[in-house]
């Protein structure tokens, strides 16, 4: 599998929409690769992880064909990660020449509420031959297309059951790791004690907050709380010192 990051950043992008710290200045300043949009991931081209509101400009810069897409994991509802109504442009009248004339999206019961309450009424006119959508189940592991892909609860806001998943094809895993705290013990009882034997080649972790004076933030990691889950991984048997790890 090739993964290919197209946005690293958090809500507010980087520099922030309306932040003048001398980060933010330096990254308006700098361009190029010290500007990064709200997170997203692409896999082999064909699987989407999160439709945020910055896909269509990351399509452009990365140069993606948006209409050869098969898959939209969407991890959760916060805006940053799920902006569904641009799926209403695949539809007649807007994308002629489109490469997959169906495309499925795959997210929680909430992602689905979310997503029907878009494209109720006249919009669905446009969509419901172009766009559906699957609910997926914690802990189920559900083939894809190419690929297998299990859910797995993330620590991220207490109103809704928000995804972190393992995505797995030809062999390798990867377990895509964004927007979850440390509180994963119910993950790691899954993981250690499922008759499915997992192991990770790649991790990405999201560190949303750095370093946080030797506080434990909510819902993101810090680097020293993401060294602490992959120990934990580690010593359950689901990575090792082969993993290729990463944090964002």
């Amino acid at each position: 599998m090739k993964i290919k990051y197209l946005g690293t950043a958090a809500s507010e992008g980087v520099p922030g929409i309306y932040c003048n710290c001398e980060f933010c200045k330096y990254a308006r300043k700098t361009k190029g690769k010290e500007l990064r949009s709200r997170a997203q991931a692409v896999i082999d081209g064909d699987l989407l992880i999160d439709f945020g509101p910055d896909t269509y400009q990351s399509a452009i810069r990365f140069d993606i064909d948006l209409s050869a897409i098969k898959h939209y994991l969407i991890t959760h509802t916060h805006e940053d990660h799920f902006a569904p109504l641009d799926l209403a442009s695949r539809g007649p009248g807007y994308a002629v020449n489109i490469v997959e004339k169906k495309v499925s999206v795959y997210g929680s019961e909430n992602v689905k509420r979310r997503f029907e309450a878009i494209f109720e009424g006249k919009i669905s006119k446009f969509t419901q031959e172009t766009v559906s959508f699957v609910t997926l189940n914690t802990y189920e592991r559900t083939q894809i297309g190419d690929y297998f892909v299990t859910p797995l609860k993330a620590d991220h806001m207490p109103s809704e059951l928000t995804f972190v998943y393992i995505i797995e094809k030809n062999g390798k895993t990867i377990l895509y790791c964004n927007d979850t705290g440390i509180n994963f013990k119910y993950n790691l009882e899954f993981l250690k004690n499922c008759s499915y034997k997992y192991y990770f080649d790649f991790i990405g972790f999201d560190c949303t907050y750095v370093t946080k004076e030797g506080k434990r933030p909510n819902g993101h990691l810090t680097m020293e709380m993401a060294k602490e889950l992959l120990d934990s991984f580690k010593e359950i048997g689901v990575a090792d010192e082969k993993t290729v790890s990463m944090v964002t």
